[in-house]
Parts: structure tokens; sequence; C-alpha cells
């Protein structure tokens, strides 16, 4: 085809250009040749010399389709009601869906032609300075785009001839009783009276209101006004209002129940929080109508709560438990307030919340083996329970405590949390970093209502042991002011039970104690033996701290310090300088726990290394006369959390082969897929098992001969008395 502008035949382009203009409308077939030979012949007769035939080519297409148009409508007006709606609806799918084909076959058209019919201002002009004149209204005769001018002629050759008609087929079949009315059809019905005007921008609506909304609410009106009249004769007061009742909910409300759900997801998305509100009080009279909206607020809770979870993880090399439980306070307390400000504090609704945070509080990355929140909420619970917490009251602390049981709800992993907990509550038991007794036996009280007296009994146990060592340690000083003894220190002590506790053993057991300390310690173990025959103790000295006055300097000093450090500097009363393998030969302080505890001290400026030998610094200075050296041993290491770990996975082997032997004592035979769902079941409240890791313990059992495999169906366990 060539693109020069030449003299075209225009009716010998129209005889075809027409058929294919007929066939596009009825949707019927069009060859692909035929349609690109169409096209051509479109920019054909536009570009035609002497003249251009665009406007002729406009004015036959127009005249075509009211052609069509008019003798399709007369078809239709003389149909029934029923047959009418039904036949408007078949026709205007096939004519609305053939206008969009006819737009793209005419796009030349519509690109190039009917620019000098556009208002300049139409154009996008941003000129600086410029205030561009307004321009004169569009003529409403003037050519428009093939597909608006498509939809006209169904206006005015269809819709106003068939309007009575086909209003009075619409309204039936939105308000007739007995059978469901095709509510999709009569959308698709109405939305033709609002497409057939879209073009016209100011006033989109105006035709839909003036050829049905206005019929139709004063119809609707009459309709049900004549209803209310009837029931009211027909029926007493509380029937009336029991029906009036039921028959809105069934046609307002569950008739309509698939539509007023569809828009859930997108409100939901976008917080359409008014709107969610008004269909939640539609809704929450009928019953089974609010679970897509519980679901959907269920994956609203839990999606926002991973970006924010997963926002932050990025944005640090190591996360910090304070802004880690902020957002997830900050989530939660969102919801909860729309949980009563949109759904009115729905029972179901709240579970729902907490359903979804469950799905983000409990989200690990990837690469991580291990859930980080049971150990970030662990460790917030002990920011806020040791000492040194700053412009914190009371009724703060508890409100604080009251949150972090909110969060721990969430958790799954509680075994996990309980191990984290329990290790650093014994720290700031040990080391006496706990901002009160009342305060640690208030969060304990905390758990125990939410797991149970099993959950929380070493915990209690812990705490029983801080109070009874107190009163031990009050008798033992009673004992030696009776005896007439003097104290060569001020000596205090923890007596505590080894079960109970998550404290290592001393690394260095034979270590040599400075006779300043040893004998405070045999008093203190002969009064013990005394109180208790039998008990043995076993001294953690390693977890000792005490206060060592310094005088060898200008000014005295209290310093405390671990006990290592004090046998340290304690040798050097004798002493002006040693070496460390003489210090290891005295002590008996192993070398990997000597040589940081040197380094403590090089590190404080008490001592210095010249190399081959340490000595005492006779030039330390310090402006506090009272302070303290820190140990290394107080500190929560990488190689801490990984043993608190594994400690973690030992414990639910030993809870799962405990469950697996409570459940088959209690059934005897037990297929594997049963056996594992009840003991998932018997053992979610502490933490949700790895199917993998039931399995290799239900190995364990059979090889402990607690159970048996069934000779002849291996899915079949025997419980072995």
């Amino acid at each position: 085809m060539s693109l020069r502008p030449g003299v075209v035949d225009f009716d010998e382009k129209w005889k075809d250009l027409s058929a294919t203009i007929s066939a596009v409308v009825e949707l019927r077939p069009v060859k692909r040749l035929t349609w690109n030979n169409n096209i051509s012949d479109i920019y054909a007769l536009c570009a035609a010399l002497p003249k251009s035939f665009a406007e002729k080519l406009y004015e036959s297409t127009r005249s075509l389709l009211e052609d069509s148009v008019t003798a399709l409508a007369e078809e239709i007006i003389v149909l029934d009601s029923r047959s009418l709606f039904c036949r408007y609806h078949y026709s205007w799918s096939l004519y609305r869906q053939g206008a969009h084909y006819l737009d793209s076959l005419f796009s030349y058209f519509n690109r190039v032609h009917l620019n000098k019919y556009r208002p300049q201002d139409s154009l996008d002009y941003n000129v600086p300075g410029i205030i561009l004149p307004p321009t004169s209204p569009v003529d409403p005769n003037a050519p428009v785009e093939i597909r608006n001018m498509s939809l006209k002629v169904w206006r005015t050759r269809m819709i106003d001839v068939i309007e009575e008609k086909l209003i009075s087929a619409v309204i039936n079949e939105v308000v007739k009783e007995g059978n469901q009315s095709d509510l999709g059809m009569a959308h698709d019905v109405l939305q033709s009276f609002i497409e057939v005007t879209e073009y016209d921008k100011e006033r989109p609506y105006e035709y839909y209101q003036r050829v049905f909304e206005d019929v139709f609410l004063s119809e609707i009106s009459s309709i049900y006004r004549k209803l209310a009249s009837q029931l009211v004769t027909d029926l007493s007061y509380p029937q009336y209002i029991k029906e009036f009742v039921r028959e809105c909910e069934m046609k307002l409300v569950t008739d309509q129940l698939q539509y007023l759900l569809s828009y859930v997801p997108q409100m939901m998305r976008s917080e359409q929080f008014e709107n969610l509100s008004n269909l939640f009080i539609l809704l929450s009279r009928i019953p089974k109508t609010l679970e897509t909206l519980i679901k959907e607020f269920k994956e609203k809770v839990t999606n926002d709560g991973l970006v924010c979870i997963k926002a932050f993880m990025s944005s640090k090399q190591s996360v910090e438990a304070l802004e880690f439980m902020t957002i997830i306070l900050n989530v939660y307390s969102k919801y909860k307030d729309i949980v009563f400000d949109v759904f009115g504090g729905n029972k179901s609704f709240l579970n729902a919340l907490n359903e979804g945070c469950r799905g983000f509080v409990n989200y690990s990355e990837g690469h991580q083996q291990h859930c980080q929140s049971p150990r970030l909420l662990a460790r917030y619970t002990d920011q806020l329970l040791k000492k040194g917490t700053k412009g914190i009251t009371d009724t703060e602390l508890e409100e604080k405590l009251d949150d972090t049981i909110t969060v721990f709800n969430f958790i799954e992993d509680k075994d996990t949390f309980q191990k984290f907990y329990s290790r650093m509550l014994s720290r700031r038991l040990v080391y006496g970093f706990y901002v009160s007794m009342e305060a640690e036996e208030n969060m304990v009280q905390k758990l125990k209502h939410v797991c149970g007296y099993e959950y929380t009994a070493r915990l209690q146990r812990m705490l029983m042991d801080i109070t009874l060592s107190q009163n031990l340690v009050t008798e033992f000083h009673e004992k030696l002011k009776s005896d007439k003894e003097k104290e060569t220190i001020s000596f205090s002590t923890l007596v505590l039970q080894s079960g109970a506790w998550q404290l290592s053993q001393s690394p260095c057991p034979s270590i040599v104690l400075p006779q300043e300390l040893l004998t405070s310690l045999i008093k203190f173990e002969g009064f013990y033996s005394s109180r208790h025959c039998g008990r043995h103790l076993s001294w953690l000295h390693h977890l000792a701290t005490g206060e060592l006055k310094l005088q060898y300097l200008k000014r005295s000093y209290f310093v405390t310090m671990t006990t290592y450090q004090i046998i340290i500097l304690l040798l050097f009363e004798t002493k002006e300088s040693l070496d460390l393998q003489t210090m290891s030969s005295w002590t008996q302080i192993e070398e990997k726990e000597l040589k940081p505890t040197v380094q403590s001290l090089v590190d404080a400026k008490i001592l210095i290394s010249t190399g081959q030998e340490l000595l005492l610094n006779f030039n330390y200075s310090n402006k506090r006369t009272k302070f303290k050296i820190s140990g290394q041993l107080q500190r929560e290491t990488t190689q801490d959390i990984e043993q608190t770990h594994q400690m973690v996975l030992e414990d639910r082997k030993m809870f799962i082969q405990a469950a697996l032997v409570r459940v088959m004592k209690h059934r005897k035979i037990l297929k594997h897929n049963q056996l594992i769902e009840e003991v998932i079941l018997l053992i979610k409240h502490r933490f949700y098992p790895n199917i993998s890791l039931i399995k290799k313990c239900i190995e364990a059992l059979i090889d402990k001969q607690y159970i048996e495999r069934d000779a002849e169906s291996r899915d079949t366990y025997h419980y072995i008395a």
C-alpha cells in the first residue's frame, strides 16, 4: 500500500468498509486480511486528493450505525418485559464491545482528523508566565471519537426509543419476588445508561439520573409504601417489626452478599475504615456473614506487621529489643483501636487480631535458624526489670510488663522465651541487678497466669532461693555475733538449688583463695552444715563479686570487681611485680580465665604490663572514689545465645518423648499421623514442634523399647508396657 495521498473512489472503498463495520458492531468474525485492508482504506479516504473524505466517512459510518440500531430497537420494543430485558442486555453487550473494536479500526481517523475540532486548551500547555485566553465552548454537533459516536447513536436510537418499557423491565427485575433476580444483568443495563454519555466529562451522570434514577426512586417508593400498608393491616406490631427486619436483611444484605464482600479486600488494603464499619454493621446481624471480613482483617494485620518487621531488620545489623518491641506494640495498638472503633470490639475480630499478630511476631528470615522474638522479648523484659532503668514509675513499669505479656501471648516458642528469661533472671538475681523482688515476683505471676504452674516452677524456686539466702545470711551473722566471732570481711552469699538455676560450673574448681576470703567461707560452710545435714555446697567463684579498698595510692578507692580480679590484686600485697605463670601457679586459675582477668585490670589501668611482668600502677587516679571494673563473664555473647538454643532443643526432645509416651500409654495402639496430631495438640502451648523432630523422637523411643512398630502395618505403633 502506498502512503502517498491520491485520488480515491469513495463508493468503492465504502462498499467493503461498510460490510466490516456491520460485522464489527455485531461481533461477527472479520478476516485479518480484510481488517488490515480496511485500515488502509480509512487512511486512503482521509488522505484523499483533491479533498479528504474524512467528514463523509464519519457521516456515512454514523448513518450506518443509526440504521442498524434503529432496526434493532424496533425488534426489541415489541417484546414482553422479561424478554426485552434479556434481549437488550445481550444486544448491548455485543454493541459495546463492537464499538471498542470499531474505535480501534478508526484509530487513524481519531488521531489525525479530529484535532481540528478539539479546543486548544485541551493540549498540554505548561509555559510559565503565559496565561492562555479562554476558549469557545465545544460544538455539541462536532465529530467525536468513533467509539463515543457509536455510544451516542445507541443512546438516541435505542435507549431514547425504548426508554419507558426498558426502565419498567429493569425495575421489575430489581424488585420482583420469587426467583433470584439476575442482578449482574441489571447492573450491566444500568451501566449502559452511564457509558453512553461518558464523553460528557462535565455531566457524566445526568442522563442516568434523568432516565433511570429519578423514575426508579419514585416507583420503588410507591411499591414499598403499598407493601408496608399491607403488612400493617395483616400483621400485629411485633410481627410487623420482625418481618420488616427480616426483609431488610434478606433483600438488602443476604441477597447482595457476594457483591458486598467483593470489595472487602480492596477496602482493607486502602484502609477505608468508615466503609468497613458500615459493612460490619450490615453483616453483624446475620449469622456466618463476617468470615470474609475477619479473614481479610487478619491478613491485613499480618502483612502490615511483616512489612514493618522486615524493613526494620533490613536496616539494622543487630536488632535492639526495645525498638523491636516498639514496632510490635505499635502495630498491635493500631489494630486494637480499629477493632473497637470500626468493629465494635467484636470478639471474633479480637481473635483475628491476635492471630494476625502471631503471623508476624513469629517471623524469621530465611537465613536464620531460630525466630528472634522469644529472645528479644526476654531481653526487653530484662531491661525493664534491671536496676538502672531511669525515668520509669511503678505504674509505668506495670503497664510495660502488661505489654510484655501481650506480646508473650503471640509467641509460639514459649519454651525458648522461658530459657532466655531464666538465664537473664539468674544474672539479675546473682549480681543484684534487679529493681525489686516485688517486680520480679509480679512478672513471674503474670507468666504463671498464662502458662500455668509448671512453666514458672523453676523461676519461682529461683526467687525463693534469693529470699531464703537473705534470711540465711542474716542468721549467719547473728550466729557470729552470738559466738562473739569477729568477721574479717563483710561477707554475703547466695545458696542456690543447682536444679533450678542455669549457672555454669566453676571453670577453676581448685582455685586457691586468699586467707581473707577463705576464713569466711569455712565459717559459713560449718554454719550451713549444722543446719542442713547431708547437703553439699559447690562454690561458683567465677560469678562472685566483692569490693576492694585500694590504699596504696594518694587517695583511697573502693572498687567493685570479680572474685578473680580480687585474688589477682591481693597477690601484689607481698610482691611488686608478677608474671602470668607465677599468678597461675599461686592461684590455680587456668590460663584461659587468667588472661582476660588480668587484661581487664590492665585496661582499667590498675595494673601496668611491661610485656613480661605486671606491676601495680602507683600513679593511678580516678575522679570517682567508688567505681566498678566490669567482668567479661557478665555480658551475653553469641556463644551464650547459641548454647541456650541448643539447650532448648535438648529440652524439646525430652518433652516430645514424654508426650509420645503419655499418648501411647493412654491409646495403646495408634497410627503414625494420628500420633503426630495428638502430640502436637498436647505440646503446642509451649512450642510448635518440627515434624521431623517428632519423627526422630519416635525412633528414639523405639530404640529405648517404649513403643514398637506393628509387624504388618509399619505406620502403626504399639505401646510396650
